[in-house]
């Protein structure tokens, strides 16, 4: 059945963030809530991403790229993107302290006070606290059934699979289940549930 396309003119919450596994669908969810809602898709790793990116001369768009994330480029000296991002993201923390991505991502949303933001990479409960100190929502995004079916392996693999990012252990407040071709149907049922606290997001 086709999903409603009625925009929200008024969502629900300012600040939406996506979190769970690798591949679940949080971008392709971010890019829906911004076509339904106006929402401005951020993320706590956009700093890595542009630093990395630098560093090794290549783009963002790839170091994004599925098809690239875990594997050992030669362009990248033999790493892979996720493993150069979680190495960034170390010293990082260690050079400005363990909230350094956060407090960014604090102080880029302080610089727009009218917009809304959905954050598409939350993965540690120490973001969640700092989404809900903004008076945000946290949602888990999970995999369908079709979306297994695809043979996808969701989440990190091999070395950069034990690195505490990728522990994917938070609370959120809502979980939403991602079937592949129903981003727009599910974004809709979790605006509307937000505006009726209480009910779960279809």
């Amino acid at each position: 059945m086709a999903a409603k396309k009625r925009a929200f003119s008024q969502p629900p919450t300012r600040i939406i963030a996506l979190g769970g596994r690798s591949g679940v669908g949080k971008d392709t969810l971010g890019e829906e809530l911004a076509r339904q809602a106006g929402y401005r898709p951020i993320a706590f790793a956009q700093p890595l991403y542009e630093a990395v990116a630098k560093k090794y001369r290549v783009t963002v768009s790839f170091l994004k790229a599925r098809e690239f994330k875990d594997r050992e480029c030669p362009i990248l000296y033999g790493a892979s993107p996720r493993r150069l991002l979680q190495a960034e993201g170390d010293r990082l923390r260690k050079d400005e302290g363990v909230d350094a991505l956060i407090n960014r991502l604090k102080a880029e949303i302080g610089l727009a006070p009218a917009a809304r933001f959905v954050i598409t990479d939350l993965r540690l409960q120490r973001e969640v606290d700092a989404v809900h100190e903004m008076g945000g929502v946290v949602v888990r995004v999970m995999a369908g059934e079709a979306l297994c079916s695809n043979d996808i392996a969701y989440g990190a693999r091999g070395a950069a699979a034990a690195h505490p990012t990728e522990a994917d252990e938070f609370e959120p407040d809502l979980t939403v289940v991602n079937t592949w071709g129903y981003a727009a149907k599910i974004v809709y049922c979790l605006l509307d549930s937000l505006r009726r606290p209480g009910e779960a997001a279809a």
